[in-house]
């Protein structure tokens, strides 16, 4: 079995070997991210279809989460989950992930971000393992103090994203922070190439500098034929 082991990565490499285009599947289990239950502080940023049943998928309206940022309506819309047959011949093995808070800037006494990540594992519980020793040896403190802040979420498709939102106002309590997801099709939907070797993925409306998740990694989760 093969294991790919990653702390922070580059994109530029990565992008360079990774097919043009990949897709965005579901982020129900990532964090801020959750069913819509229609209150009055949700924004709708995509949908997850179970079976026959579509499922809206909310996060927190960034006008409440923080009082200078702005409304919902420039919120841009990064996730389109989309379930389709996995590559044929693919072999399933998992992956999982985690980002974190690291070091506080004294100045803004605000965190920065890193994440760890880990693919081509045999069992979700192989690879979430993998991805806690990855992070308590990223951040020991977290051993003594709170050790479930290494709990990572599991990847299970083969094609896989890491992105990074701009730390920038724009984006309220997520900036800053990475998000990985993962998908069965080798597609992005509003992938916008910025300068050689660097990507934004962006929404149909939403696509000024600043208002997109910036590509980190494109990454393959076990072989794909």
């Amino acid at each position: 079995m093969k294991y790919l082991q990653i702390g922070f990565v580059g994109s530029a490499a990565l992008l360079a070997a990774f097919p043009a285009m990949i897709a965005w599947p579901t982020p129900a289990a990532a964090q801020g991210v959750f069913p819509c239950g229609g209150g009055p502080n949700e924004e709708q940023i995509g949908v997850d279809r179970q079976g026959p049943v579509t499922v809206p998928l909310c996060i927190e309206r960034q006008s409440t989460a923080q009082g200078n940022s702005p409304g919902s309506s420039d919120v841009p819309y990064v996730y389109i989950p989309r379930h389709v047959p996995p590559p044929k011949g693919w072999k399933k093995v998992y992956g999982a992930w985690k980002g974190f808070e690291i070091e506080r800037d004294p100045v803004t006494d605000r965190y920065s971000w890193d994440y760890v990540i880990s693919l081509g594992h045999a069992t979700p519980e192989e690879a979430k393992t993998a991805v806690r020793e990855l992070c308590l040896a990223r951040e020991p403190i977290f051993a003594e103090s709170s050790p479930s802040t290494c709990e990572g979420f599991v990847i299970d498709d083969p094609y896989v994203i890491v992105i990074q939102y701009p730390d920038v106002d724009y984006f309220g309590g997520q900036r800053g922070s990475y998000f990985v997801n993962s998908s069965n099709v080798p597609e992005i939907e509003g992938l916008v190439e910025r300068a050689p070797g660097r990507w934004d993925v962006c929404s149909e409306v939403r696509h000024q500098e600043g208002q997109c998740a910036n590509v980190v990694a494109l990454l393959e989760n076990g072989i794909i034929p």
